[in-house]
């Protein structure tokens, strides 16, 4: 079992939230969420309440403490229900600048599987693929600027707006499919929507073939091969005289890994932050140390 490394306070929430979190909603309103993200504490707004929750390092409830009740009851109002709001780790914040600040798509995901599949059921595909979407929080996820403030915005299985798909694609060559994936690859991923992962699937000479790319702020280079080997193996489970086995228990998400930089044994202390920025005062323009 692992040790627990995080914990949460629940406040209740007495507006009921009714707007999408964006980036065009009055800075004023998203001031007070702002400065939760920056002390690496996520919110949850779940019918009457919120749940606030951070590394166990970290003091929720003196953070809390210090806004008023009308300043948290209006920062709930501007939250959706059934959405996690959590900082972006430092790794996000890196894969955001490029493509949206720079407008660079070279750092998205890409990989094409060929599988020892003869047969496929699509519906059957597709149900492995929710399954794992409703396991999966990065398969959940989308980013929202506020400010300089990245955020990553998870959306339960309650909420979640999109319908999962593994695409079929009619393609004759494999060398059609690689060029078809590495263009999409190139396009640029809207961060605002989830997911940022896309999948197809086409037969080639018998044999299928399975193609994905991701936004580097949701994938590195194994994600991909992890994802297809997790999708292979719910969809053979799925599949009739396949006795259910238990599933293996999920670790943990990526949005707490997050709120694990913020720990004490993480983050980097005062003298360290001082001795860095005066290492670097001659600098002329702003870094994230």
């Amino acid at each position: 079992m692992q040790p627990v490394s995080h914990h949460f306070v629940l406040v209740p929430a007495l507006k009921k939230s009714a707007r999408r979190l964006t980036a065009q909603i009055d800075f004023t309103c998203t001031e007070v969420l702002v400065r939760f993200m920056q002390q690496g504490i996520a919110l949850l707004h779940a019918g009457h309440a919120c749940y606030f929750i951070a590394h166990r390092d970290v003091d929720i409830q003196t953070a809390i403490d210090s806004v008023s009740s009308e300043r948290l009851q209006s920062m709930f109002a501007i939250m959706r229900e059934g959405e996690l709001l959590a900082p972006a780790s430092a790794e996000q914040v890196r894969g955001l600048y490029q493509s949206e600040a720079l407008g660079q798509t070279v750092w998205n995901v890409q990989h094409i599987f060929e599988s020892s599949l003869e047969k496929l059921d699509t519906q059957r595909l597709n149900m492995a693929f929710k399954g794992l979407v409703e396991k999966q929080d990065i398969l959940r996820c989308h980013f929202v600027a506020l400010g300089e403030q990245w955020l990553q915005v998870v959306q339960t299985p309650l909420v979640f707006e999109l319908s999962p798909t593994v695409h079929i694609l009619q393609m004759t060559h494999v060398a059609e499919f690689q060029q078809f994936v590495a263009a999409k690859r190139s396009e640029h991923l809207a961060v605002e929507r989830a997911s940022l992962f896309e999948a197809w699937a086409c037969q080639i000479d018998r044999r299928w073939y399975f193609g994905f790319i991701a936004h580097h702020a949701v994938a590195d280079a194994f994600t991909l091969t992890l994802l297809y080997r997790q999708l292979i193996a719910a969809y053979e489970a799925l599949m009739p005289g396949q006795h259910a086995t238990p599933q293996r228990q999920s670790g943990k998400q990526y949005w707490q890994y997050t709120l694990d930089q913020y720990g004490t044994q993480q983050a980097p202390s005062k003298e360290a932050l001082h001795y860095w920025g005066q290492q670097f005062a001659s600098v002329d323009h702003k870094m994230r140390l």
